[in-house]
């Protein structure tokens, strides 16, 4: 039993069952072993029966529990099997059974709940808490005494095992059982466990209670006891719910990333498998919620599912599944990317298991993700409908930032049906997004960098419905800069598209442009490529390749208006050759400062003014951005001069004219019109005046304002009806210069985060493909301790007996009871084990040489001369754990003579990528491949073939095999790395060639053509 107890705590979980099965065996061949040695056998069969769990083989694990249930003289000694039992069943979907286990047991130690806890339950539980709570300090909980009460231990015990399976279908039942072990704590005193209680209790506050504040405490408080009682065993569920369901009301989500994977580490150190894979499970969600790049989160999806299913965790695995198809559908072409039926995951059978097992946790992620999905594609009836079924369900997910999530987008897509809908029915909608807004906000207020740019976003949406045209560019504008700066990619991109989709409503589609081109950029940088083609498809006009180019921008003419001007008998006057070259002037300039220089002096020429102006909006303000003189050259421009400070210009003719959009012309400004007694009028009395308005597609772009002091009625019908002529052009010609001036800035930006994410991507792709290569030691690790187990675990057998038998023959002897035939039973028996101990540990010490060789070679590049055939050979035992459950053979053949001076860690690794190949995706579990290597000489050069009979590579799929991250074989955990890094080896550090040759249904066949 020791052996297998140390096996189980050096997570050596296979070893520690045949260690532990081995000793079971032993104590029931004896009789009545319960009575003669109970507390062994207990202890015995409660060890097997959680190494039994470990390694998810359940039914044992059922069986050994039985027994012990049967056998146990008292309580405490059935505890652990209890929380054996419910983890399994938790692990299975079984969450209900768990719980059932779980109630029993606890109302055998005197604690009793409702079957059915209800709202009332729980409201008067939290005010009773509330109650036993005042009048003491969060922090003073840590000077508690020490829980001595055997009951209670166990009861506290019990609990922290169920409550994540009545978590996920029964929230009001965990409420019930958190608030119950916090009570417990503050009469019997702390243990371990309490630290599990109060980080939860400080979920409800967050989630359930909206003190956040207090939330955040109690959560520092369950990491201050824990470091004091130095308790490991739950260190990896106390650290877990801290940074999942606390660290995010209070903190950036990137920061919960990084502890959640060293959390991980911590589960399977110390054997607590659920929470290890919630770790990875939650990390994974994470990341698709803060907008991580997705090429990146779907390599990374892959690997921890893969991790998942080896950690026997069923229920964890199907949701983090859930997720990953969801990554898949934006990342690679669907027809329908809100049907999350694919290469991973099928919602539709799913479903029907979550809502058997009333999961209410999946039930709502399920959910909650094809409102996503349907809000992103615009496919808004169909989001309201999941967000209302996500709704129903959204106790599952208590105290989860999920829940944020589901209220940001339940607002959207309310907001996005608002115009279908009654006027009642938009009252209602009104009424639920405030409701939404109103805990979006105060989740702002304390953690403003996940929520902020959410609730501006909303509001913006909301602005925009209601006419309130100028809240809604501000709320737009305030959540893409509060999204880039706290990089929630993700939603910066959702930002700009509606924003450009409000712009392209109101008629001004340049804006809409600038807007919506960012949304592109945004979505191919979040790798949505799904999305992407979405936005081309539904705004051709903008992504087609005729307007890809900047310079190809549309500048047609749509309307331009200006009051009516008399031109009776003028038009004959006309120069139009000096209007077609004006014109021809403006239309050839774009850019911004030689424009306005150009435009002020053609202005001032041709309409016969003295001085002029030009202003452009900014933010809802008019600011002077080019002023020229008759008498002088020199045109100051882009000096952005608040009209509202400047003496230079009547600002109430200005606010008129963009107010009414019509012309203001005054041929003696002192003595005609409305304006006589303006300050500017009565201080510097000009006296011709014109005003207008620069209007394109119907928008007001700019304004106009001309003097002559020199004489009244200067802007004469001819030289108007000139600048009537221009006036269009100059609207559309500063326009084209502001876009082609923003585009050309958000080029030189984007060509720079576009270097930065090329040097990114190539820094992730050498950090993967290293990881892969540390993964493939690590499985060779783990190989040595599966294969020299046999031959170990034969000699301690032998030495055991033979230590016994020695034992007994000595005392016969000094009894003088030792008979002729007894010690020659004993020789024989001495001389069979001696040769069975050394044969078995020559055996070991063989294997433990060529591990060792191999796993030198592995992180050794160095270069040496070796046999290639034998070094073949020797990476092939280190597959062996691999190829245990599966019946292919493999040979090795070629000239033992036959060596080469190069770098063995790459063969190993060629090797061992090749072999993992055939074994994941040439054959079915059932069959029984060949797998062969060749070693020949062929002049200078080393030609190592590899075969396999399999089902062969489809011609569409040999040409990208090598390529980084392509898989067949995604849903089994496949990245698609193996063969790209036995590319990268053969190709850059043996300076060789590598070839394939593959027909379906008969076979691959690998080349390496390698310099001697």
């Amino acid at each position: 039993m020791l052996a297998g107890q140390k096996a189980k705590m050096a997570t050596a979980y296979g070893a520690a069952v045949s260690y532990l099965t081995i000793g079971r065996v032993s104590q029931c061949l004896t009789e009545n072993i319960w009575e003669i040695e109970y507390d062994l056998t207990l202890n015995l069969f409660t060890e097997a029966a959680e190494a039994a769990y470990l390694t998810g083989d359940f039914n044992q694990m059922e069986q050994l529990a039985q027994i012990v249930s049967q056998q146990a003289r008292i309580l405490s000694d059935e505890a652990k099997i209890c929380e054996i039992q419910i983890l399994a069943y938790a692990a299975q979907n079984q969450e209900r059974k768990a719980i059932k286990i779980a109630l029993i047991f606890l109302k055998r130690l005197g604690i009793s709940f409702p079957e059915a806890p209800t709202q009332e339950d729980v409201e008067l539980a939290l005010r009773k808490m509330q109650v036993s709570l005042s009048g003491k300090s969060i922090q003073s909980l840590i000077d508690l005494p020490i829980m001595t009460n055997t009951h209670k231990i166990l009861a506290m015990r019990v609990m922290v095992a169920i409550i994540p399976a009545a978590y996920h279908v029964l929230p009001h039942m965990m409420i019930l059982l958190v608030l119950k072990q916090v009570d417990l704590s503050l009469e019997y005193g702390n243990v371990a466990e309490s630290s599990f209680s109060y980080v939860f209790y400080g979920v409800i506050l967050c989630g359930v209670v909206f003190d956040i504040e207090s939330g955040y405490q109690f959560g520092q408080l369950a990491l201050d006891l824990l470091k004091q009682l130095d308790e490991k065993a739950i260190k990896a569920s106390t650290v877990f719910i801290f940074r999942e369901l606390v660290m995010p009301w209070k903190e950036h989500v990137i920061e919960v990333l990084q502890p959640l994977l060293e959390n991980y580490q911590t589960g399977l150190d110390t054997g607590v498998l659920e929470y290890a894979a919630y770790s990875i499970h939650a990390y994974c969600y994470y990341s698709y919620f803060i907008g991580k790049p997705l090429v990146t989160l779907k390599a990374e999806m892959a690997q921890y599912s893969h991790t998942i299913t080896r950690l026997k965790q069923e229920n964890i695995l199907k949701r983090n599944n859930l997720f990953w198809q969801v990554v898949l559908n934006l990342t690679e072409h669907s027809n329908h990317p809100c049907h999350l039926t694919g290469e991973v995951y099928d919602e539709k059978i799913q479903l029907e298991q979550y809502q058997q097992a009333n999961d209410k946790t999946t039930i709502h992620y399920l959910h909650l993700n094809k409102c996503i999905l349907h809000y992103l594609f615009q496919e808004y009836a169909l989001a309201l409908e999941n967000a209302e079924i996500a709704e129903r369900h959204l106790e599952g997910v208590t105290g989860m930032f999920v829940a944020a999530i589901f209220h940001f987008y339940d607002s959207l897509t309310r907001l996005a049906v608002y115009p279908t809908l009654s006027q009642q029915e938009q009252e209602s909608v009104l009424t639920k997004v405030s409701a939404n807004q109103e805990k979006m906000k105060q989740w702002a207020f304390h953690a403003h960098k996940n929520f902020q740019h959410k609730y501006d976003l909303v509001e913006a949406e909301k602005a925009r419905l209601l006419s309130k045209d100028g809240d809604a560019r501000e709320f737009y504008d305030k959540a893409i800069a509060g999204a880039q700066e706290n990089e929630y990619l993700n939603e910066e991109a959702l930002a700009y598209e509606l924003a450009g989709q409000f712009y392209l409503v109101k008629g001004n589609s340049k804006i809409a442009q600038v807007y919506l081109a960012d949304a592109h950029y945004a979505y191919q940088q979040w790798g949505a490529m799904t999305k992407v083609k979405h936005l081309e498809t539904r705004y051709p006009q903008f992504f087609s390749k005729k307007t890809a180019r900047i310079i190809e921008v549309d500048a047609t003419i749509l309307a331009t208006r200006m009051a009516p001007i008399s031109t009776t008998g003028s038009s004959k006057w006309l120069d139009l050759n000096s209007v077609t070259k004006a014109s021809q002037t403006l239309s050839g300039e774009i850019v911004l400062s030689r424009l306005l220089e150009k435009m002020m002096h053609l202005v001032i020429e041709n309409a016969g003014a003295e001085k002029g102006f030009l202003l452009l909006p900014q933010q809802d303000n008019w600011f002077i951005e080019a002023k020229g003189h008759i008498d002088s050259d020199e045109v100051a421009v882009l000096q952005s001069l608040d009209i509202e400070t400047s003496e230079q210009i009547p600002v109430k003719i200005i606010h008129y004219v963009a107010r009414t959009q019509e012309s203001v012309i005054l041929h003696n400004a002192t003595q005609e019109g409305n304006f006589t007694k303006f300050p500017y009028i009565v201080k510097h009395c000009p006296k011709s005046v014109l005003c207008t308005p620069l209007i394109n597609q119907g928008q007001l772009t700019g304004i106009l304002y001309l003097e002559n002091n020199l004489t009244t009625g200067a802007f004469t019908p001819e030289r108007l009806e000139v600048l009537n002529l221009l006036s269009s052009q100059i609207a559309i010609s500063i326009e084209n210069s502001l876009l082609y001036n923003n585009l050309e800035q958000k080029v030189a930006e984007r060509t720079q985060e576009l270097s930065t994410a090329i040097d990114h991507l190539k820094t992730t792709q050498s950090q993967l493909v290293e990881a892969e290569k540390m993964a493939s030691l690590g499985g060779l690790v783990a190989g040595v301790a599966h294969e020299i187990n046999t031959p170990i675990g034969i000699g301690v057998t032998a030495a055991s007996t033979l230590a016994d038998r020695t034992t007994d023959t000595a005392t016969a002897y000094d009894n003088k009871q030792l008979k002729s035939s007894a010690l020659k039973a004993y020789f024989k028996m001495a001389r069979s084990g001696s040769n069975l101990i050394l044969n078995n540990l020559n055996r070991a010490a063989d294997l433990i040489q060529s591990f060792k060789q191999v796993a030198v070679e592995q992180s050794n590049l160095d270069k040496r001369s070796f046999a290639v055939k034998k070094y073949i050979q020797d990476t092939l035992i280190s597959l062996k754990p691999h190829l245990k459950k599966t019946s292919h053979q493999i040979t090795v053949h070629g000239d033992e003579q036959i060596k080469i001076n190069s770098y063995p860690g790459a063969f190993s690794q060629i090797v061992t990528n090749i072999v993992m190949n055939s074994v994941h995706h040439a054959y079915s579990k059932e069959e029984t491949g060949n797998l062969r290597f060749e070693v020949k000489l062929d002049s200078e050069h080393l030609i190592i073939e590899y075969s396999d009979d399999g089902c062969g590579i489809s011609p569409e799929n040999l040409d990208k095999i090598f390529e980084p991250f392509f898989t067949t074989a995604r849903n089994q955990g496949g990245i698609g790395l193996g063969l790209h890094i036995v590319f990268n080896l053969v190709t850059q550090k043996l300076q060789g060639i590598i070839s394939v040759q593959s027909e379906v249904g008969v076979g691959t066949t690998f080349i390496l053509n390698l310099p001697l």
